[in-house]
């Protein structure tokens, strides 16, 4: 396997930082986002990339506008700009290797890359895990925060422990983006990954994903494991879905 480290410019300049993880003989190319205020270093996420990579599959992690490594600043992003994100990727991807033929997100970067499916007519699977149905929920983890940031326009919040600043562009830009509507579009299988013991996003979620969306589409329910899959063996059982639901997808290609 080789990793190489690599700085891609968004749409608007901001250098967004990526990781890419390649087999000898690839098969196809992912794209993997990550969740709200993480990094394409959370230790699941690596192991689920280097799972995939082991399988054949050349995997791109990247940063979100303002977190982990990259540029720009955080207070500066939207849910649309990350949407961006995930479309200049995809593009950097088509020029540089290859255009992804499967799209994973985690969290929030789940429902970003649901959205962004449909611009990106080289995939031929997706996967979500421990995504909300509606992007909006994430307020609640800031709710308190909601009237300061309603009429002053920003507030500083406290997110797993580390500080962030909320603007009321972002809030707004989580209104009516439940994804309903861009499941509908999805003419690819999609894999839902959702956790029973997870505390951040209601398991709910994910049934309510898998009934939006069209055949072929599978649930797996993990359980002994977090949000992040940090715990118990959900990263490994996640990755070992993922090989076996688009193995034979991918590998025909």
């Amino acid at each position: 396997m080789r990793t190489t480290k690599l700085k891609v410019s968004n749409r608007v300049g901001v250098e967004l930082s990526a990781v890419v993880d390649e087999p000898d003989e690839i098969a196809g190319w992912v794209l993997f986002t990550h969740c709200f205020t993480c990094s394409k270093d959370l230790k699941s996420l690596r192991r689920i990339a280097h799972t995939l990579t082991e399988d054949g599959l050349a995997v791109v992690r990247f940063d979100f506008t303002g977190l982990g490594e990259s540029g720009g600043r955080f207070e500066d992003t939207t849910f649309q700009t990350n949407i961006e994100d995930i479309l200049d990727m995809a593009e950097f991807m088509d020029r540089e290797f290859e255009a992804p033929t499967l799209g994973i997100g985690h969290s929030l970067g789940g429902a970003a890359f649901v959205h962004a499916a449909p611009k990106v007519p080289s995939l031929r699977g997706i996967v979500t895990m421990g995504t909300p149905f509606d992007p909006g929920e994430v307020k609640r983890h800031f709710s308190s925060a909601l009237p300061t940031i309603s009429t002053q326009g920003s507030a500083q919040v406290q997110l797993a422990g580390r500080p962030f600043i909320i603007t009321r562009e972002f809030v707004e830009s989580l209104e009516n983006t439940e994804l309903s509507n861009p499941l509908s579009r999805l003419t690819v299988p999609i894999l839902v990954i959702q956790s029973s013991d997870d505390s951040l996003v209601d398991p709910a979620n994910g049934k309510r994903i898998f009934e939006a969306s069209h055949e072929p589409r599978d649930l797996l329910e993990l359980e002994g494991t977090n949000h992040l899959m940090t715990s118990g063996n959900g990263s490994m059982e996640a990755a070992s879905a993922i090989v076996e639901r688009f193995e034979g997808v991918l590998h025909q290609l």
